[in-house]
């Protein structure tokens, strides 16, 4: 008599950690037609943007010529992994074939990267605020924490253009006890030359009372640069240049 052994079956789960989709931006007047030249243009700008975005995190590219020419560039959040990186723009690749299907234009956001492209050159060009999004929960003193607030921001916003060839920063500091901190981030297309950064980012940082104020965080993004800052810490202190150390202000 044979004995049947229990098949044991090992169900092995793997935990992916996938980059939020944030918002976009489709013009659906500006669109092209299925299998046409511009078509097939957007496609292969799509598939160099994946492939090259590892290890630098950044890659721009102009494929074809007027009429069908088409302008792309992405990049990731500078404390990304670069595997996480490519993973995250193919998905946004994906998003837009759904948000996006026909439309010559686009902006799309996702909490780790960003995607861009256009039938129409904007290389170069610091851009503007396109979104704000407020953390619901108030601070008890306002103006100190704006006060606070704007420091750590121009600092990071200095730090960003002049010691990061990211054009990136993100770091903290204390607010009314050491037990209390305030955690930044900005970061800029590598596309822009130092000035224009500069002038992307600081725009966005005195936008800031406009949509968020006296609000514990916040996160405005533009057609070229954004900025995120929170009362807990958002990003991986272990990857950007000044380690996650507190900034003296």
């Amino acid at each position: 008599m044979t004995l049947l052994q229990p098949l044991v079956i090992l169900i092995i789960v793997v935990t992916v950690v996938k980059s939020e989709f944030l918002v976009d931006t489709c013009n659906p007047k500006n669109s092209y037609t299925t299998n046409s030249k511009f078509q097939a243009n957007l496609r292969q700008l799509q598939s160099s943007l994946v492939s090259s975005i590892i290890p630098s995190g950044f890659s721009n590219y102009t494929v074809g010529i007027n009429p069908d020419q088409v302008f792309g560039l992405a990049f990731c959040r500078g404390d990304v992994s670069a595997e996480s990186c490519q993973t995250c723009l193919r998905s946004t690749i994906n998003e837009v074939s759904t948000r996006c299907p026909y439309g010559k234009e686009e902006i799309i956001w996702f909490d780790q990267c960003f995607l861009r492209y256009s039938n129409t050159n904007f290389f170069s060009i610091h851009g503007r605020v396109l979104y704000g999004y407020c953390n619901l929960n108030d601070v008890v003193n306002p103006p100190q924490y704006n006060t606070i607030l704007a420091q750590l921001m121009n600092t990071l916003v200095a730090q960003a253009v002049n010691n990061s060839n990211q054009m990136f920063a993100a770091g903290s500091t204390n607010v009314a006890s050491s037990s209390n901190k305030l955690y930044g981030l900005v970061q800029c297309t590598r596309d822009l030359s130092k000035d224009n950064c500069y002038q992307c980012l600081q725009e966005f940082v005195k936008a800031i009372p406009n949509y968020c104020y006296g609000k514990f965080g916040a996160r405005l993004l533009g057609t070229s640069c954004g900025i995120r800052y929170e009362s807990y810490l958002f990003y991986n202190s272990t990857a950007v240049p000044n380690d996650g150390k507190p900034i003296l202000l």
